[in-house]
């Protein structure tokens, strides 16, 4: 009996003698495509298997059954769309394909697990380095409370020529929140509510405005924030 390594072996030189079965005229017809289909004419060429002419889909073309889609590794692929899907995966028997329509949140849970595993990930080249990506780059929201404190009404504040500078102080706390290590950059985030604001003034610097994005970033507001480097 042949092992899994020959079978691998023999099926990629069944590959590559495999030709493309193109559709029948497909190269004078546009309209045809080149997907696949049996020739039904009385008189094809292709149909009678003449010599020269394209080959048809016929038996022989097709991989041995026991490496039938695996992977040339010979493992046997599985797509992962959450943590639970790798609760009943070997290592030594899988190799895992991150489905991409997960966000980077749940993709670096599912790989820092996979790799605990010592799973083989297909489509990530460096894990590591993906996770180091995405976590440099990732924006921690603290959240805190302070008073404005602004004396007047808005046409007053309107009237006044340069407008009075006014400065707020705040203190947050950096050990309720779990950073790795890193450098960081602090974007000052305010979020205003004030209902006699025209709305069409906010919806002219775009959509999500009134969240921590690029629009955000739109605003007719000087911001003066910090960096810090945390190290252990």
């Amino acid at each position: 009996m042949s092992s899994i390594k020959e079978l691998l072996e023999l099926r990629k030189q069944i590959k590559g003698k495999k030709p493309d079965f193109i559709r029948q005229d497909a190269h004078k017809k546009k309209r045809l495509g080149k997907k696949w289909r049996r020739p039904k004419g009385l008189h094809s060429k292709i149909r009678l298997k003449l010599r020269g002419r394209a080959k048809r889909v016929s038996a022989g073309y097709r991989s041995p059954r026991k490496v039938r889609y695996l992977h040339k590794s010979g493992l046997k692929q599985c797509i992962i769309k959450s943590i639970k899907d790798l609760e009943s995966l070997d290592a030594q028997k899988n190799c895992l394909i991150i489905s991409s329509s997960l966000g980077d949140k749940k993709k670096i849970i599912i790989l820092k697990k996979a790799k605990e595993s010592g799973f083989n990930i297909l489509n990530f080249k460096n894990p590591d380095d993906y996770i180091k990506k995405v976590e440099d780059n990732r924006i921690y929201i603290i959240e805190t409370e302070f008073d404005l404190n602004i004396v007047g009404d808005h046409e007053t504040l309107l009237i006044l020529q340069p407008p009075e500078p006014r400065t707020m102080e705040t203190e947050f706390k950096l050990n309720a929140v779990n950073l790795p290590t890193g450098d960081y950059e602090i974007i000052p985030y305010f979020l205003i509510e004030d209902k006699e604001t025209p709305i069409a003034l906010f919806e002219s610097f775009g959509a999500g405005i009134d969240e921590l994005g690029p629009n955000y970033l739109k605003l007719p507001m000087r911001r003066n924030g910090g960096s810090f480097k945390i190290t252990k």
